[in-house]
């Protein structure tokens, strides 16, 4: 559990510090390190999806995922979580997408899942640990840009592994490496869209694709029935 503290805590730092940092850098400065950040998560994205062993399983996992997340309006609820940041009227539409990037950015992907997975069942911290520093990076870059309101994804994402954590032992027969996988491909998609969004290539809802990485985990149960 110290690992998941750790987690958090190194996010609620960068989002901290960023506030500090952004005194010293001016507006060209941040947009050139920001415009460096948004390319590798693209790249990133389109490294982690082409990963993926069964193109159609992801192709229908963000196709009906998107639908379900859209229908349940999931980007709205997650946005709704900027309005605890005691921000001005001017800048809680900034907190509110700063909250739903991070907050993607930092729980799609296999360290997230993994992260957890090693801490529950064979108490190993070193993917959390690595993950740790690897978010409070993220938070300090992107800090600069949407203000220390990031620091709230801190506890959601503590929440979020937290849950793997406790049902490790539970979930982890499931999370086999292939489900893993391709469950990391689907986030991988995500991000590469995520990526889209930050250029402002093309400006898309990422958070309400979230229910496609369920997919896998979809998939495995039915090849378990039949």
């Amino acid at each position: 559990m110290k690992y998941l503290v750790l987690n958090m805590l190194g996010i609620m730092f960068g989002g901290y510090f960023s506030e500090y940092i952004s005194r010293f850098t001016t507006k060209r400065e941040t947009d050139a390190m920001l415009y460096g950040a948004n390319i590798i998560i693209l790249l990133i994205g389109v490294q982690g999806a082409i990963e993926t062993n069964n193109t159609l399983l992801v192709l229908l996992s963000i196709v009906i995922g998107g639908f379900i997340g859209t229908r349940l309006d999931i980007d709205g609820k997650f946005q709704s979580v900027g309005n605890l940041a005691k921000m001005n009227k001017n800048s809680n539409s900034a907190a509110r997408e700063g909250i739903v990037i991070m907050f993607m950015m930092q729980a799609i992907g296999s360290m997230a899942i993994l992260g957890p997975l090693d801490v529950g069942l064979k108490g190993d911290g070193s993917l959390l640990i690595l993950k740790t520093v690897i978010d409070t990076t993220t938070s300090i870059i992107y800090g600069t840009k949407y203000g220390r309101s990031i620091a709230w994804v801190g506890p959601l994402v503590f929440i979020y592994q937290g849950l793997i954590f406790l049902f490790a032992k539970l979930i982890s027969p499931i999370l086999n490496p292939i489900v893993v996988n391709e469950i990391s491909a689907i986030g991988s998609v995500l991000i590469f869209m995520l990526g889209l969004n930050l250029l402002e290539i093309k400006e898309s809802k990422v958070a309400n694709f979230l229910p496609a990485i369920l997919g896998p985990i979809v998939l495995f149960f039915f090849e378990s029935i039949f």
